[in-house]
């Protein structure tokens, strides 16, 4: 008797259990104390995948580090053919040997290393500036001063080129004057100055921009410095020096002999 009363109670003790779990998932389906609110739903979280997120674009002059040179069994060359300053800026020429080929870099990309192809790199100072791709290039920004400008010949894969374990490279000085303290400023129209032949007194010691606007090409000599400026039809030409020579100096139109102007340093 007694152990079928134990297994009685231990049966309905069962099922209450079971009607309790049962009973406690209903508000959760129905909502709260059983009503009859909607079910809300729950909103999935999409995952993105690393290789959907756009990535910045490197710098298109990034460094890549000190790059093992590449040798290279043809006869190539670069030389610094001009390094004209104008100002904070210095536009440089750079002629290439006929083994050699600019290259874009997406094509160079592409191409992988192949030999006599690639660009240059632009060093000042020692530190390296960007990658030129064409024989002309511009770089502003410079402090007064003087500077060393170098051109490296560089493979499509930035490695750079040597020939006997030595670079293919060039390199040149220059000068950049401060701000100028006095501007000579000349138009220059049929082979003659349009205002007449000035003098320009300027202190020793003083920074000079001479620029001119000319209707041809010409070559224009400052006597005493011993300095150029070639002018071009409808730009402006400049010229920057410090007149550390004191004494009367001719400006000419070298080709010609045509007189300016005259320089008076004192």
């Amino acid at each position: 008797m007694n152990s079928t009363m134990t297994r009685l109670s231990g049966a309905f003790a069962a099922l209450a259990l079971l009607a309790a779990a049962c009973g406690s998932e209903a508000p959760d389906a129905l909502g709260a104390e059983g009503s009859n609110l909607p079910i809300e739903e729950t909103t999935e979280t999409s995952v993105v995948e690393a290789t959907d997120v756009a990535e910045a674009d490197p710098e298109p002059d990034h460094d890549h580090g000190a790059l093992d040179p590449i040798e290279t069994d043809l006869d190539l060359a670069v030389t610094v053919v001009a390094a004209e300053v104008v100002g904070d800026a210095v536009t440089i020429t750079i002629e290439t040997s006929d083994g050699f080929s600019f290259v874009d870099d997406d094509t160079g990309t592409a191409n992988g290393h192949v030999d006599g192809e690639g660009h240059v790199h632009l060093y000042v100072d020692g530190e390296k500036i960007t990658r030129v791709y064409a024989p002309t290039y511009t770089h502003s920004g410079l402090a007064p001063g003087v500077h060393t400008v170098r051109v490296e010949l560089s493979t499509n894969e930035h490695h750079p080129y040597s020939i006997g374990g030595l670079p293919v490279d060039d390199q040149v000085s220059i000068e950049v004057v401060g701000e100028s303290e006095n501007v000579i400023g000349l138009t220059i129209a049929d082979g003659v100055t349009t205002d007449g032949v000035r003098e320009w007194e300027v202190p020793l010691g003083s920074t000079v921009s001479i620029r001119i606007d000319a209707d041809a090409a010409h070559e224009v000599h400052v006597h005493g410095y011993d300095v150029f400026l070639d002018t071009t039809p409808g730009g402006t030409a400049e010229l920057n020096l410090v007149a550390d020579i004191p004494g009367q100096f001719e400006v000419e139109i070298e080709s010609t002999g045509q007189l300016i102007a005259e320089l008076v340093v004192s």
